[in-house]
């Protein structure tokens, strides 16, 4: 076994024990720990702030996120465990790349494409000190060439979102080098295309906003304003006239399989607030998504022109202020005020 750690890490005590049996469950298995953040002055971990499992965007940047599930899309790179005979197999490292940046995006990919599987061992912890600032000087030509190189070999049909998502990019595309043996390594493992991955990872990608999703203005039909989220996470009508298009923080989507209502903008949900006891006349409420079979906060639907909540409180809109919630008893017998406007479908870069 080949154990991947950073020097700048502190494991706990058998953090080994599961990494073996993992692997020895299946030789292409590859196995990271739960990562505790830790301070680097007092070297102590902290054990509320603990990173899972990383996904990219369209412009392959990554950012840690949990999903309950031990499937690993994304591994950091910086700490993990591979058997010596896959990490031969499976091609090592791409040795084309130049310094560090997007490695683990590559291989990540490149593993379960070909094969392979990545999972998030629980029972395994290793604290990890995630400086403020790089100690050393960011090429970035470097990591955009590398950037390239991963997208050029692997991503197939999807390169153009890629690009797209990140337009300088495509200037490094003549600077990417030679990819033949890549490419050779993905006939000779019988590696899926990328579509395969896509699929295997739908929900993340969903979630991440990553897949074409219908978006849509929120109107007010009597005020003829739309909605708009506030900086401390309420909403407030203001003026429809906006470039759709670019300013994502007008566009709204169903979340939650069509259970909740998100802001593109924020990635924020109509949410019930727990903390407010009393839901009369208190503000509308916006907070992070979260899955909908967990947490009924975030049962929200904009039905026979009203914006309810499950149980039984509906969205009062206005003009003047930030909106607020009111029984919907009054609501029941008659048609509400908000109306779905100006939908299109669109493919967001992906941010969590």
């Amino acid at each position: 076994m080949i154990m991947f750690l950073d020097a700048h890490v502190k494991p706990y005590e058998n953090w080994w024990r599961a990494f073996l049996r993992h692997m020895n469950t299946n030789y292409k298995r590859v196995v990271v720990p739960l990562i505790p953040t830790m301070d680097g002055n007092t070297w102590v971990p902290n054990d509320n702030a603990v990173g899972v499992k990383m996904m990219f965007d369209w412009t392959l940047f990554f950012q840690w996120f949990e999903d309950g599930n031990d499937l690993v899309p994304c591994m950091s790179g910086g700490l993990f465990g591979i058997s010596r005979a896959w990490w031969h197999e499976s091609g090592e490292y791409d040795y084309g790349m130049q310094m560090w940046g997007a490695e683990n995006i590559e291989q990540s990919i490149r593993v379960w494409l070909c094969g392979g599987e990545i999972y998030v061992a629980r029972d395994s912890r290793i604290s990890h000190v995630f400086r403020s600032a790089f100690p050393y000087e960011i090429n970035n030509t470097e990591i955009y060439i590398n950037k390239v190189r991963t997208v050029e070999t692997w991503f197939g049909n999807y390169k153009e979102r890629y690009y797209n998502a990140d337009p300088a990019a495509r200037q490094f595309i003549p600077y990417k080098g030679d990819i033949s043996s890549r490419l050779e390594l993905q006939k000779s493992l019988k590696c899926k295309p990328f579509e395969w991955y896509v699929d295997k990872f739908k929900k993340v990608f969903a979630e991440k906003h990553m897949l074409p999703e219908e978006v849509f203005l929120i109107r007010d039909t009597l005020t003829g304003l739309c909605l708009h989220p506030t900086e401390d996470h309420g909403v407030e009508e203001i003026g429809c006239d906006v470039n759709f298009q670019s300013n994502r923080h007008f566009q709204w989507s169903l979340a939650n399989d069509g259970a909740g209502i998100r802001s593109v903008g924020n990635n924020e949900c109509f949410d019930a607030n727990a903390g407010a006891l009393s839901k009369e006349g208190s503000h509308v409420f916006m907070y992070r998504c979260y899955d909908g079979a967990r947490n009924t906060q975030q049962l929200w639907k904009l039905q026979n022109g009203n914006i309810r909540w499950q149980q039984g409180f509906c969205i009062k809109g206005g003009p003047a202020g930030k909106l607020k919630l009111t029984s919907c008893s009054d609501f029941l017998q008659r048609r509400g005020v908000f109306e779905f406007y100006e939908k299109r479908t669109v493919t967001g870069p992906g941010s969590l």
